[in-house]
């Protein structure tokens, strides 16, 4: 069952709009941006895609169990004090013409005591491709994951 669906709608639909046609590295780097500030001193911040000297997010992984073998996930952030996050990031156009692959790295995601979240940004997805997705996930997924934008990801920290 989604957990917090209502928070994740929220989330979204609360987003500020942006351009369509956002790059999914751009997209990352967005929510990257908006974490790096609320990652605790004790935290760490493991982002894919960027030239930043972020460290690969499989590192966050190490002498975890049920670490994900399929996929890399776009950003990860590690923390004793807040939440841990696995973050994977979708334009809308990647859910609409691939939602098999989102599905299949929620799923891969599953790491117990991290929240698995869905980053979209805001102006990529009307209420109906919300809708249709999450319900999709709800039905083929087992257990909690959060739908957020690039800002409204810090609010699952």
């Amino acid at each position: 069952m989604v957990g917090a669906l209502g928070v994740g709608a929220a989330l979204v639909g609360a987003a500020i709009i942006f351009d369509t046609d956002e790059d999914h590295d751009d997209v990352v780097q967005k929510t990257v941006d908006n974490l790096e500030p609320e990652v605790p001193e004790n935290g760490s911040l493991y982002a894919d895609h960027l030239d930043d000297g972020y460290p690969n997010p499989r590192g966050a992984f190490t002498n975890v169990d049920n670490a994900p073998e399929d996929h890399i996930p776009d950003v990860v952030v590690t923390s004793g004090l807040k939440s841990n996050l696995i973050i994977e990031v979708e334009t809308g156009d990647s859910i609409k013409d691939s939602s098999s692959a989102a599905k299949s790295q929620i799923e891969d995601f599953s790491i117990p005591s991290y929240k698995r979240v869905l980053v979209v940004p805001g102006a990529d997805f009307d209420a109906v491709h919300v809708d249709e997705f999450e319900e999709h996930l709800d039905e083929e997924i087992d257990g909690e994951f959060y739908f957020a934008t690039p800002d409204g990801v810090t609010d699952l920290l």
